[in-house]
């Protein structure tokens, strides 16, 4: 679940979200969307294709609920960037994602849970 989670995080808040699905703080989230953390990297274009195959995926509506949390409410570490691990807020929906991966594990995404 640490490497997943790490996943969501990297393409979650670096990147995630499903193009045009729209997400909280009032603005709209895109697989382009840099992480909200300042030092977060840009997304690159191999970023943004891995996470339009996830959220198309079996598992898409849970990694768009994992990384819409992760992105709303973010945990930045010490160099400013998306904190890897366990984030509480988001727990539910890792664990929904994890799940999910675990029954789907050829699904785009979820070779890494």
């Amino acid at each position: 679940m640490q490497q997943g989670l790490r996943r969501v995080a990297v393409i979650g808040c670096v990147a995630l979200a499903s193009v045009g699905s729209a997400i909280g703080c009032g603005s709209s989230f895109t697989c382009a969307r840099k992480g909200m953390c300042p030092n977060d990297p840009t997304p690159t274009s191999a970023d943004i294709a891995a996470c339009q195959s996830e959220e198309a995926g079996a598992c898409g509506a849970q990694f768009l609920a994992a990384r819409e949390c992760v992105h709303n409410t973010p945990v930045c570490n010490a160099a400013g960037i998306t904190a890897d691990g366990g984030s509480d807020p988001c727990n539910a929906e890792v664990e929904a994602l994890t799940r999910c991966c675990v029954n789907n594990r050829s699904a785009a995404g979820c070779s890494t849970f």
